[in-house]
């Protein structure tokens, strides 16, 4: 994974952090939890306080065995909870 991560969040607002932690999920199917510092982020509203975000209790995401061929794209469906922190302030 890149160390620094776009997320969209919705039309015009996204984040850009770099990954703190991640933690194995629950199961060899599940993608990694993540803990995420925004670095930065565009747009106003709501979400435009947001220090940390969560991604925990996955389901699935993981790929499993090779690809047919290189460059392929495959989808793999997965579930995940987001939590988004702001500082006090």
């Amino acid at each position: 994974m890149r160390a620094d991560v776009l997320m969209t969040v919705c039309s015009r607002r996204w984040f850009r952090s770099n990954r703190r932690i991640a933690a194995p999920g629950a199961t060899f199917s599940d993608i990694p939890w993540l803990k995420l510092e925004v670095t930065d982020h565009h747009g106003e509203g709501v979400m435009s306080r947001v220090a940390t975000i969560q991604r925990i209790n996955t389901k699935g995401g993981a790929m499993q065995g090779s690809c047919e061929k290189a460059g392929a794209y495959r989808s793999i469906p997965y579930s995940a909870d987001f939590v988004f922190l702001r500082k006090r302030g």
